[in-house]
């Protein structure tokens, strides 16, 4: 079987990133493919471990790009063991590093990790107990309680009282999964794209009036960031990158309430609407340059 170019595995190969990817490709006549994690089959045996998809044989390509799995999947192994056979083939995974060494890097693991490297980033706190989590910050609302792999803004809620801490209960959300911070007011943040190392670019996320999200598929406005000129910023995306082993990541950066710039979370498979509708740099054509040029 010929070798593809470009795989690109995702949740959903009708969504923005892999379409804008594969449409790329096909104006450089790259040969690319996008493939959905639920149509990959396994057939384990102490002898042989046979890969389908859709019910034929896995595909080869020269680079492998790993969209995010969704944060409630169960493939994180599986996607290692697909690392390991692609790189043992000789294709560049993208993120490879960084996927076998946290296969599954939520909220909290990332901060644990950005206290190690000297990473400035939103102070959290994490209750084993709800009884402790409404002692420890009585007096101290509104805060942010966030569900530790959420992701696009969704699940991130603003506690008012008390009362709202118990709603979040009610809902499903037990106390040791979420992420609790201090309020920061500043009502905007910046996306910034590292790829192959470099800053491709960065744009600033508005919250809509009302909202404590500024997240663009939350309904935030965004506008191209100047980052050339703003070396802190740059200097935090890069050494994020660069500690979790990122050829390719988005770096979400606020205002703390001290006015220093702090890291929310770093994003291996970081989405790009907002991105290219703001900069209009086109993410995918770097992508392929870096990769494939």
């Amino acid at each position: 079987m010929v070798a593809l170019d470009l795989i690109v595995f995702t949740e959903n190969p009708a969504a923005y990133a892999p379409k804008r990817i594969l449409e790329e490709c096909k104006k450089h006549r790259i040969s690319a493919l996008a493939i959905s994690y639920k149509s990959i089959d396994f057939s384990v045996d102490v002898s042989d471990i046979d890969v389908k998809v859709d019910g034929v044989n896995l595909p080869m390509s020269k680079v492998i790009l790993f969209r995010e799995l969704a944060p409630k999947a169960f493939a994180y192994y599986h996607r290692n063991f697909l690392i390991e056979l692609y790189e043992a083939a000789g294709a560049k995974v993208i993120n490879a590093d960084s996927y076998l060494m946290w296969p599954y890097l939520d909220k909290l693991t990332q901060h644990f990790e950005m206290q190690k490297a000297g990473i400035p980033f939103v102070k959290t706190l994490n209750f084993g107990h709800r009884s402790r989590l409404l002692t420890e910050m009585s007096g101290k609302y509104p805060f942010i309680e966030k569900y530790h792999i959420s992701s696009r803004g969704r699940e991130v809620f603003k506690a008012e009282n008390s009362d709202d801490v118990e709603k979040i209960n009610k809902a499903g959300y037990k106390t040791r999964t979420l992420l609790v911070q201090e309020l920061q007011t500043a009502g905007e943040d910046l996306r910034i794209i590292v790829i192959g190392g470099k800053i491709i670019g960065a744009m600033k996320r508005i919250a809509s009036s009302g909202s404590h999200l500024t997240n663009f598929s939350q309904g935030g406005k965004v506008e191209k960031y100047d980052i050339e000129n703003d070396k802190k910023a740059c200097e935090i995306a890069l050494k994020c990158a660069k500690h979790f082993k990122l050829d390719y990541v988005g770096v979400d950066l606020i205002r703390g309430n001290d006015g220093n710039w702090k890291v929310l979370e770093v994003n291996r498979g970081a989405q790009f609407k907002g991105f290219e509708l703001s900069t209009k740099f086109n993410v995918p054509a770097e992508i392929i340059k870096v990769f494939l040029g």
